[in-house]
């Protein structure tokens, strides 16, 4: 049975309908209609409520519609957005546009789950901070409006999450704008098992000891506040005797050493467990058996802090292996035959904050 567990960042990029045009404007000046002959037609003047774009192409639709010829939608010498009428269909067709930038650099979002088993949903919206004037954002639960709102002048990166409690898709829609006019819409729907953790990401329960935990942008960080023996039990991989799993893991400085992380748990705190942890000498294997806890070994496993480390650790019978940096490290123990089936579960002991990347795991039984 294989079972995978991704803790991977969403990276969302925007969605541009092929509709959609840009269109400046000089200071002072309003948009108008230009006939093929020549001729135009002021429209709206140069009030703040009409200076937008949509409101010239409503202008020129309706007025094809009415003369059946072309109209050019313009604001300047640089920018022109042509109209046609192909029996009573209007096609927008982009002939010439100013350099601009985009409003919208990036849109992630992540689902956390909490202790009190609420969800919610948070944002990260990333924008350009000296083009934008205003962020509207839209969420809905299916065909339900969750949550809008109106961020005027937001940061380059703006973060907000909200409450979740919802069993259909998940659609977002986050509209921005600038003084000069310029609109860029992002439009992005999710299916229900993406909104959800059953099935997508790790969920995890208090096993031992006492510690925090979150998921952000798909990353698992643990914090320990105090030093005690503290593990959190993954809800997803079952009970176990044999197991493999490839980690990657991010050691803090806030500590010396990384995650333990131990592939045959007790429920009863400290009864039993096999474990491996990095620390300054490379990675130790770390055993529980009947309340004691003994390092027997340390396999010379090379890494740095704050550098990705990717390792995989395999538990069979009475061996635990690991693979990492191209070298394969062997211990074989009968005390870890000894040691009972157990759950997959993930913590420290000394305070600080522990960051796991990804986790991929194969029971083999």
């Amino acid at each position: 049975m294989k079972i995978k567990i991704l803790l991977v960042a969403l990276l969302i990029f925007p969605i541009i309908t092929q509709a959609q045009v840009n269109i400046t404007r000089t200071q002072g000046t309003g948009y108008f209609i230009e006939t093929q002959d020549g001729d135009t037609l002021n429209l709206r003047g140069a009030t703040p409520f009409y200076n937008s774009y949509h409101t010239a192409y409503v202008d020129a639709i309706d007025y094809s519609s009415n003369n059946g010829i072309q109209v050019n939608v313009r604001s300047n010498i640089e920018d022109r957005v042509t109209a046609y009428l192909y029996n009573e269909d209007i096609y927008i067709e982009e002939v010439q546009r100013a350099d601009h930038n985009d409003l919208f650099k990036n849109v992630s979002w992540s689902l956390e789950i909490h202790k009190d088993s609420t969800r919610s949903i948070s944002f990260v919206i990333e924008t350009e901070e000296t083009e934008l004037d205003t962020l509207y954002t839209e969420i809905r639960c299916g065909s339900e409006w969750v949550e809008n709102n109106m961020f005027v002048q937001p940061a380059a990166k703006l973060m907000y999450g909200i409450m979740w409690d919802c069993s259909s898709p998940l659609t977002y829609q986050f509209t921005a704008t600038n003084v000069d006019g310029w609109e860029e819409t992002i439009t992005k729907s999710y299916p229900v098992w993406m909104s959800t953790y059953s099935g997508y990401q790790p969920t995890y329960s208090l096993l031992w000891g006492n510690m925090t935990w979150d998921i952000w942008n798909g990353i698992l960080s643990m914090k320990l506040d105090q030093r005690n023996i503290a593990r959190i039990k993954s809800e997803l991989t079952p009970l176990h005797r044999n197991i493999r799993v490839e980690v990657t893991e991010v050691v803090d400085s806030t500590h010396t050493t990384g995650v333990h992380f131990a592939l045959r748990t007790s429920e009863i705190p400290e009864e039993h467990s096999v474990e491996t942890y990095l620390n300054q000498n490379g990675m130790g294997v770390s055993i529980f058996s009947n309340g004691t806890w003994s390092n027997p070994i340390n396999f010379p496993v090379q890494w740095e802090y704050h550098v990705p480390i990717t390792y995989t650790i395999t538990l069979v019978d009475d061996t635990i292996s690991v693979l990492a940096n191209g070298e394969t490290y062997t211990y074989q123990s009968e005390l870890i035959s000894s040691t009972p089936a157990g759950y997959l579960s993930i913590g420290s002991t000394g305070a600080g904050t522990y960051t796991i990347k990804s986790i991929e795991t194969t029971i083999l039984e």
